[in-house]
């Protein structure tokens, strides 16, 4: 039943989701070339608006000893914590990737980090699910209403509206919570966004929201008490007169008698179910499970398959074209990342707090057992430690740090071993007297100037910073 209203009411039911959901947070602290990681978890749950924490299930909690080296708590305890250092890929804990790298030059050294946890990242793929979902649903809907009221002379109107318009807006509807996500903007503005998008398309007047809100009031608390389906007699009045209107009877006019299949929601699902039998899919489906009877043996006859259910196949069409969830009361597993470092990172979607000398991130995740449409969570940050002591011999102060230090480090990476050595060489042979000089007559053997976007450009610049008098203008790039 819960899909009897869910193709008339899926711009204003939002999805209900369970109140329970697990936390972790997360410390990094690099190492040197590796990066100590220590996780702790927890499971929380909203029972009567009291908060309850508890442990881990226990099959997560053996995933993650397999993955640690350590677990810090006992048993028993309500929070666990595991730690372990890793190299240059993180563990895929929470569900996901992640990457640790540093770089080494002879001015200093950087470090990226990097880690995207769970979501999906492949955007065609998406789109086309979407599309798929909506163009099955539209079918079903137009082959649904053809046989029973094919007849009607007013049909071929309504048909021409669910083919292109509907079918366009339905498409719309899959894909609007999806680029929002990207965007990353909140969950309330995707509701009126989409309360704004069918009401300018005439599929309600939005003075008519409150009334429409009280339509499906019923359909929220069956779902969420679990039980059966009533007749919502008026979210299925609003639907049968908004199908009159695309059929073109005026508003004034009374309801077709040709809609009477719309008349309560069991009966539309009967009339639903009726037609989805008579699909060629289904006919594929009670075919291949006849197989499965056949070649269940005598002895497991309790083990032998369920017979299909039409209405399974709207339903998982349904499913596949709302896989981004609306999430306005029900909360989701969170993740909260804090990374040591010696100094503020020049890259970073994170915030640095100076005193604890961290960089801090909190995401919402989406949950790991269902195929959603949301972008991955994604953490970053890039640092940079200036070698002072090697660059005060060789400049005479420090002069090459946080996002130059960062290019320099990723440029020297990319060097030939034999380039590095050559560099290596060069630079240690400066001294403040010197350096200009030597580092304008520098080439790689065989190999023309450096362009004036690395190194040699950077520091000669850095060091005419310092040296201009404070009342010269800088030039301008």
């Amino acid at each position: 039943m819960k899909l009897c209203i869910w193709w008339a009411t899926f711009v204003l039911a939002a999805v209900i989701a369970g109140c329970d959901y697990d936390e972790y947070e997360i410390e990094l602290t690099p190492r040197g070339n590796r990066i100590e990681r220590k996780l702790s978890a927890w499971h929380v749950s909203y029972r009567d608006k009291e908060e309850t924490r508890t442990r881990l299930s226990d099959e997560k909690l053996a995933a993650l000893d397999g993955l640690y080296e350590k677990r810090l708590t006992k048993p028993d305890q309500t929070v666990q914590t595991f730690i372990a250092t890793f190299s240059s890929r993180m563990p895929k804990d929470v569900g996901g990737a992640g990457y640790y790298l540093r770089y080494e030059s002879s001015l200093g050294y950087a470090c990226v980090y990097s880690e995207r946890f769970r979501g999906n990242d492949d955007l065609f793929s998406a789109v086309e699910r979407v599309e798929s979902a909506a163009d099955k649903l539209t079918d079903i809907l137009i082959g649904w209403f053809e046989a029973e009221m094919g007849k009607d002379r007013r049909f071929a109107h309504l048909k021409e509206f669910i083919d292109q318009q509907f079918r366009r807006d339905l498409k719309n509807t899959g894909l609007y919570p999806w680029t929002l996500s990207i965007a990353e903007k909140p969950n309330d503005e995707l509701l009126v966004r989409l309360v704004h998008y069918f009401a300018e398309r005439e599929y309600f007047p939005p003075e008519d929201i409150p009334a429409l809100l009280r339509a499906i009031e019923p359909f929220r608390q069956h779902e969420e008490e679990g039980q059966g389906g009533p007749s919502y007699p008026a979210a299925m009045a609003r639907l049968r007169r908004l199908v009159a209107d695309r059929m073109g009877v005026p508003a004034g006019q009374p309801i077709p008698e040709s809609l009477a299949f719309l008349a309560d929601a069991p009966k539309a699902m009967e009339s639903l179910s009726r037609y989805i039998r008579t699909t060629e899919e289904f006919q594929q489906a009670m075919a291949e499970w006849r197989k499965q009877v056949e070649a269940t043996p005598d002895d497991k006859r309790d083990e032998k398959p369920a017979p299909p259910e039409p209405l399974n196949i709207p339903s998982e069409a349904a499913g596949n074209l709302t896989a981004f969830e609306l999430r306005l009361w029900s909360r989701e597993d969170t993740v909260r990342v804090r990374l040591a470092t010696p100094v503020e990172p020049c890259v970073t979607n994170g915030e640095w707090d100076h005193e604890s000398k961290r960089t801090q991130w909190r995401g919402d995740l989406e949950d790991p057992d269902k195929s959603n449409m949301r972008l991955p969570t994604l953490f970053y940050a890039a640092w940079a430690v200036p070698d002072e002591a090697a660059q005060k011999r060789h400049f005479g102060e420090v002069l090459v740090e946080g996002q130059k230090l960062l290019e320099h480090c990723l440029w020297h990476e990319g060097l030939s071993r034999q380039e590095a050595r050559q560099w290596d060489a060069m630079i240690d042979t400066l001294r403040p007297k010197n350096m200009e000089v030597k580092l304008r007559a520098f080439r790689f053997p065989g190999r023309p100037p450096l362009p004036t976007t690395q190194p040699v450009d950077f520091i000669l610049r850095a060091r005419e910073a310092t040296t201009r008098p404070a009342t010269q203008p800088a030039e301008k790039d």
